[in-house]
């Protein structure tokens, strides 16, 4: 399957490439002016990132699969080349500790794999992972959920986007979807303590030069003014392209951005219900990029 995708191991910054310096300055090597110029369609500083990253594209219920691919990443954390940034400035709980590592899944957690809250399961066993820092990012399941469940639309987007999966999963009446007040005391009595993760995801999330969201939000954006519908379900204008600033853009768009060499734009959607299979990007701090996927036939494994 590597060899179909085309992929290639890892990419370091070349002798003529920027450093952060010369990302912000908008210039190459030496002072050259032609960077800030051509970095629009030829060039980008590779990913910096102060700890290790892992990045799962949106597991649509298929809690199985995201138990395999995390006991992979777990398995694959002691061969990283340890970070330097600090995780938790404030220090780990007593008898915790301190995690090494960030993990991010991109949203969409549910809605297709019928497991109704065992992912909500699993994520509690990550959350309790000390190795590994956690967030959860919006997709477009979450916001429209969030956004029926305090009374701001009638919950229909939400269906189409996967709640009809989640209802028939839990045991709550897919009919309620006519009676938007009655469904939407079932489904918040359904998720209980769960409904603090919903509340508490963010749109998106930046780590060194690079910035996770499941829409990837508008290339011609400053990242702090982006808005929450551009990061969570795409930018009006079609999918993400790539940023002008040296931001790498992470989202859950289709498995891109990994064939040849620095894009700057990487899709880590793999069809986890549909085609059983769920992906992780891993970043190292040395700019290298590798890819870890778990799949039902074949269990979890490394790509490259």
């Amino acid at each position: 399957m590597a060899t179909t995708l085309g992929l290639k191991r890892g990419w370091r910054r070349q002798p003529d490439e920027p450093t952060d310096a010369d990302v912000q300055r908008g210039v190459g090597r030496g002072g050259l002016a032609r960077y800030g110029a051509e970095r629009s369609s030829t060039r980008i500083a590779p990913p910096q990132v102060p700890n290790p990253v892992y990045a799962i594209g949106p597991v649509r219920g298929e809690a199985g699969l995201l138990r395999q691919l995390v006991t992979r990443i777990l398995r694959d954390l002691p061969r990283r080349p340890a970070g330097g940034g600090l995780l938790d400035p404030a220090g780990a709980p007593a008898g915790r500790r301190q995690p090494v590592a960030d993990l991010v899944l991109l949203g969409n957690l549910t809605g297709g794999g019928g497991g109704g809250l065992a992912v909500f399961d699993c994520i509690a066993e990550i959350v309790a992972e000390p190795a590994l820092r956690l967030t959860l990012l919006l997709g477009p399941q979450e916001l429209h959920l969030r956004r029926f469940l305090v009374g701001a639309c009638d919950g229909q987007r939400w269906l189409s986007e996967g709640g009809i999966a989640f209802l028939v999963a839990t045991g709550i009446d897919a009919r309620l979807g006519a009676a938007p007040s009655r469904l939407r005391g079932e489904v918040a009595a359904v998720l209980g303590a769960r409904r603090a993760l919903l509340d508490g995801m963010p749109p998106s999330l930046v780590i060194g030069n690079m910035v996770f969201s499941h829409g990837g939000g508008d290339a011609a954006v400053p990242i702090a003014a982006q808005g929450v519908d551009a990061l969570v379900l795409g930018p009006a204008s079609g999918g993400p392209t790539r940023r002008d600033d040296g931001f790498w853009t992470v989202h859950a768009g289709p498995l891109m951005g990994l064939e040849a060499g620095p894009t700057g734009v990487i899709g880590l959607c793999s069809g986890a219900h549909f085609a059983q299979r769920l992906v992780a990007l891993r970043v190292d701090i040395d700019g290298c990029l590798g890819l870890l996927e778990a799949t039902e036939a074949a269990g979890a494994r490394e790509l490259l």
